[in-house]
């Protein structure tokens, strides 16, 4: 199998610099590519071709400031209306989130909401987050699942969660925004469906929806949370005095405590297997600075 052919599929771009004459056409190219949709570029480049000699220089490639992506004002306030209705709303978040803190949880505290999040969300909605219940999915833990389907209202940010079996059915009702338009209602139908960036679009949101007093939604969300963190800390306490350690599962729970208690802050670790990583993900919270996002805005 040739090497190009391989890992086609699995880059936004694949270019093979056949002589000198094409280096500049197919960097650019790739950098372009890369900077723009964020992923992965290949270049291939022959072993006899790199021996050549090239002339000319690169010219500096131009990376754009992000444009602002928001839904119209209508669909902004047709948003506003349908919060303003709900009287439980919980928000839940995946990799869209990214810059976005600030303006998420600044949303969360005014409508008194609770943060669930995916795997790819938690990095970004963990840290910092008064309102954070947990994960869902395969890997989940806290209340976030709970606090899913007790919801009026369930606001999805960012997100392509793929297992549709976590998410609630009728009666909640479901907003998705995303600036993805092929993600919309993929997973599950929808309410509403919004095409947007999650910083742009809560930002604007902000000033439209009403302030709630009720916490009884968030209150019972953070309880079910904190019941999940005793019994995570269970086997972790009583480590020293369980002689032998097992079952594996519970080995595995007593090492992935001690090292979230222990490791340094920019330290990473990584699991061959997925127990061991399910139970290293539900101990490990994120801190701020190991994931501070450049440019962010602070929201009071």
């Amino acid at each position: 199998m040739r090497s190009k052919s391989s890992i086609r599929s699995a880059s936004l771009y694949t270019g093979r610099i056949v002589n000198p004459r094409r280096v500049r056409a197919v960097v650019q190219t790739a950098l372009r590519t890369a900077l723009a949709k964020r992923g992965l570029t290949v270049i291939s480049l022959p072993g006899d071709v790199a021996f050549m000699q090239a002339s000319g220089e690169l010219d500096p490639v131009v990376r754009p400031s992000a444009p602002i992506l928001r839904p119209a004002d209508a669909d902004l306030r047709k948003l506003a209306a349908m919060i303003d209705d709900a009287e439980h709303v919980t928000i839940f978040c995946g990799d869209g989130c990214r810059g976005a803190h600030y303006e998420v949880i600044a949303l969360a505290k005014k409508l008194k909401a609770p943060v669930g999040y995916r795997f790819r969300g938690k990095q970004y909605l963990e840290y910092d987050n008064p309102n954070a219940v947990g994960m869902t999915g395969l890997i989940g833990w806290g209340g976030a699942h709970r606090a899913m389907h007790e919801a009026d209202l369930l606001l999805m940010l960012g997100t392509d969660f793929p297992f549709s079996e976590f998410l609630p059915d009728h009666p909640v009702k479901k907003v998705q925004i995303d600036r993805d338009a092929t993600h919309l209602g993929r997973r599950t139908p929808l309410d509403l469906g919004l095409l947007g960036n999650v910083k742009d679009t809560t930002a604007a949101l902000l000033g439209l929806v009403a302030e709630k007093t009720q916490t009884e939604h968030l209150d019972r969300a953070l309880g079910t949370t904190r019941e999940w963190y005793d019994s995570l800390d269970h086997y972790v306490k009583r480590g020293p005095s369980l002689t032998p350690i097992r079952p594996a599962s519970t080995r595995e729970r007593r090492v992935s405590g001690q090292l979230a208690t222990c490791a340094p802050v920019r330290s990473a670790a990584s699991s061959a297997r997925l127990r061991g990583r399910r139970w290293r993900t539900r101990h490990r919270t994120q801190w701020a600075h190991s994931w501070r996002v450049p440019g962010a805005k602070r929201f009071p």
